[in-house]
Parts: structure tokens; C-alpha cells; sequence
């Protein structure tokens, strides 16, 4: 092997980016299970809908998210613009109801300022969710989350909930949360994650969004990315097989010629030692598997 290498320090370039294309092609083989997970887990089970972070908000639910905001929480919720203009939507989000006059649609955040929003806006999801009963489709995630009221909900039976809220004063409301929040401070985040994409969900609908789209699109993009990756792949892997074939020709020429070489320098007693038939041998099969080596 040590002998080998003195013969591939010739083609260190070729080499090293037979390395770096093996290294994209395992990395595409790899990530290939992982948009299969997310087809079935996002595009699926959740509609297509990637984070419990509502890309737009009617005027209704605006509101009580606001008022379900502790004070120093509250201004997350400038993120969100008011608009009567459906051209604004993106794609994914056109199709709101002609019923709908206006909305709140989510601004171009960071990754760090979604995050932030997403920390924010979990608990008022929540407590919003219980509130309006529409946990009981989220199985026993919801069930556990619901149980977390000891079967009876914060807000009075037969009040509005804005209307209780905005009937408290600032410091009260703010006690009022606390306590109703403390409570879910216990609860994993990925429950947490999935009443936010409900809350997500059941907003989308009541605006007459249909998931439908957002789940096929999400689907038809992730399935795009996947088929990119495959081909990448496909293209790694001809161009790996492309290199490492030349690289073992050109390996190979060099020792049939270093042989051959050697062979013409050879005496009278070493033509004798050594048959043809031998020496033969070791200008095509031995180099041929020295070259099949290379290229494996």
C-alpha cells in the first residue's frame, strides 16, 4: 500500500476530490431519510405546517393572543401588520374567505426573532386552545394538557374571554396568567410544538385557508428537494467512478512502464531466471488488479 501511495502522490488533486464528492455523496444519501420523515411528520400529520407560528391571524384571534400576552411579552406582537389587501399573502396563505375583511399578516422575521415568537405566543396557544375546547382533536397530548386545569377553565363559564381579560387590570392580568402559565411550565415542548400547529391549523381554517394546498405544496417542494439530492448524488457518484478510472489508468500506465523499463534492463541471467509467460503476467493481470484496486 506504502508503494501505492508514492505512485497516488502524482494525482493528489484528482484524489482529494474523489474525497470531497464522496463526502457530498454520503452527506445526500443521509439526508435523504430525513425529507422522508418530514413528508410524512410535516406534510402530512401537520398539513404542512412547519412551526406553531401563525403566518397570519384573523382580527378575532389577533386580539385575544394579544390580550393572553403577559405586559413585557406584549410586543411580539408588532411582528404582525394589519391588512385588508389578500394580494399581500403569499402563495402558501392565498385563499382567505371574501367573508374576511381584514387580517394580520406575520412580517419577515430572523430565525432568532421567530423563535422568539414561537416562546412567546406557546402559552397564550395554549390557554387559547383549552379556552375554546378545540384540544379534544389533539388525542392524548391535548388530553394531558387539558388535565392541567383539573377540569375547569380559567375563565368563567358563559364570559367572553377577551371581554374577561380586558375587564382586568394590567398588574391583575398579569397575576391572572402567571398562575394559569405556571401550570404549563411542566409540559414538554413538543406538546407544546403540536397545540401550536393545531391553533395554527384550526386559525387557517376558520379563514377559509385551504390546508389541503399548504400540505401538497410543502410535499411537492420537500419531494423536489429530495429528487435534488438523489440526482447530486447519482452525479457524485458518476463523477467519482469517472475520476477514479482515470486515476488507475494513468497508475497503471506508469507501472507497465516502470516494468517494462525495468524488463529491458534486465541481463542475460535475469531473461533466464525469469520466464516469459512471468513477465507477462506482471504487465497485464498484476497491474490490471493493482488499477481495480484503485478504482474500488
Amino acid at each position: 500500500m506504502s508503494k501505492l501511495l508514492k505512485f497516488l502522490k502524482h494525482h493528489l488533486i484528482p484524489v482529494l476530490l474523489v474525497l470531497a464528492l464522496l463526502i457530498v455523496e454520503a452527506f445526500c444519501d443521509l439526508a435523504l431519510p430525513t425529507y422522508t420523515s418530514e413528508i410524512v411528520n410535516v406534510g402530512i400529520q401537520q398539513s404542512g405546517i412547519e412551526d406553531p407560528v401563525p403566518g397570519v391571524l384573523g382580527e378575532e384571534s389577533y386580539f385575544l393572543l394579544t390580550s393572553l400576552l403577559p405586559s413585557d411579552q406584549a410586543g411580539v406582537m408588532e411582528h404582525y401588520t394589519r391588512s385588508e389587501d389578500k394580494n399581500e399573502l403569499p402563495k402558501s396563505l392565498q385563499g382567505i374567505s371574501s367573508d374576511v375583511q381584514a387580517f394580520y399578516l406575520l412580517s419577515d422575521l430572523s430565525e432568532e426573532e421567530r423563535s422568539s415568537l414561537e416562546s412567546a405566543l406557546s402559552y397564550p396557544m395554549l390557554l387559547c386552545m383549552a379556552i375554546s375546547g378545540d384540544m379534544q382533536a389533539d388525542g392524548e397530548n391535548a388530553d394531558y394538557a387539558q388535565n392541567l386545569f383539573d377540569g375547569d377553565l380559567p375563565i368563567p363559564e358563559g364570559v367572553d374571554a377577551q371581554q374577561f381579560f380586558a375587564s382586568l387590570d394590567q398588574a391583575g392580568k398579569d397575576a391572572f396568567l402567571a398562575e394559569i402559565y405556571q401550570k404549563f411550565d411542566e409540559l414538554p415542548e413538543t406538546i407544546l410544538s403540536q397545540i401550536g400547529i393545531l391553533f395554527v391549523q384550526n386559525e387557517y381554517e376558520s379563514l377559509g385557508i385551504d390546508l389541503g394546498k399548504i400540505s401538497n405544496r410543502y410535499i411537492l417542494i420537500s419531494g423536489a428537494k429530495m429528487l435534488g439530492l438523489a440526482l447530486a448524488s447519482m452525479a457524485c457518484t458518476i463523477a467519482v467512478c469517472y475520476l477514479a478510472s482515470l486515476i488507475a489508468s494513468s497508475v497503471g500506465k506508469e507501472l507497465r512502464g516502470n516494468v517494462y523499463r525495468r524488463v529491458l534492463s534486465f541481463s542475460n541471467e535475469d531473461i533466464e531466471k525469469f520466464s516469459t509467460a512471468s513477465l507477462i503476467t506482471r504487465t497485464t493481470n498484476d497491474v490490471t488488479n493493482v488499477t481495480m484496486a484503485i478504482v474500488m
